[in-house]
């Protein structure tokens, strides 16, 4: 009797599996939902803090009235001082804490900056972080120097003390001009090198770097009353709301 080999079904224990069966079980299967789009909840937050802060500055502004400029004479810097005290007041706390949603808008802008394409995106990323704490610091000065006005501008205080108080809380001004052309300037450099990022936005930025550097001569020379000052800090305001804004449909640098 000749012998036949035994083939086995395959649905049998012993059978050997199929070269298909082995294929199927070395190729790794991906979690449909691990390959969808994650929801980012912390852009919309850092969104929300910075449309927060721009619409609470600009409902704070006219608390402060018309503050003297740098070299303004020390009888007017102590009438400024002198009058509304209470509203002075009122400015340095809401000033104050407006840091928390301001802290939470750049965290959100750096890390849009820091996952922007290329080996360079790290980079402008921590010049955009640089630049956003020396600003802030220096914001910081400023509004320390302008309490110390509040504080004592009531106390019939030496007019020569408060002019100079008042001239450094406006020098520190003209020094945050120059680090918030550093912050835009490092999101504007990225927006540039992120393909999908509208031409618009980084023009912009380039707008406002420009307009800061200005700022800090005019600040410093005051030769036009300051003007380019306050023009900076109106392109801070629109430059965070846009970018809030941007952050609130989509990412910011795509």
């Amino acid at each position: 009797m000749t012998d036949h080999p035994t083939t086995l079904p395959p649905s049998h224990p012993d059978a050997e599996p199929s070269r298909t069966a082995l294929a199927a079980a070395d190729t790794p299967t991906a979690d449909s939902s691990a390959l969808e789009p994650q929801p980012d909840s912390f852009r919309r937050v850092a969104a929300i803090a910075g449309i927060t802060a721009v619409t609470v500055g600009l409902v704070t502004m006219p608390l402060m009235g018309s503050a003297p400029g740098l070299g303004a004479s020390a009888e007017d810097i102590s009438a400024y001082f002198a009058d509304n005290g209470g509203l002075h007041r009122l400015t340095v706390v809401i000033s104050a804490l407006l840091a928390i949603p301001i802290v939470l808008f750049f965290a959100g802008v750096h890390r849009a900056v820091a996952a922007g394409p290329g080996r360079s995106a790290a980079g402008w990323a921590t010049v955009f972080l640089y630049g956003a704490i020396m600003m802030s610091a220096t914001a910081g000065l400023r509004e320390a120097l302008y309490a110390l006005g509040v504080r004592y501008g009531t106390a019939d205080p030496d007019p020569g003390v408060l002019a100079l108080v008042s001239d450094g809380s406006n020098i520190a001004g003209a020094t945050m001009g120059a680090w918030l052309a550093v912050t835009v300037g490092a999101v504007g450099i990225a927006a540039v090198r992120a393909q999908r990022t509208p031409k618009w936005y980084a023009g912009l930025c380039g707008l406002i770097v420009l307009i800061a550097v200005v700022s800090v001569i005019d600040t410093i020379s005051t030769s036009t009353g300051g003007a380019f000052a306050g023009a900076a800090f109106m392109g801070f305001i629109i430059w965070t709301l846009t970018s809030a804004v941007v952050m609130l449909r989509r990412p910011l640098l795509p």
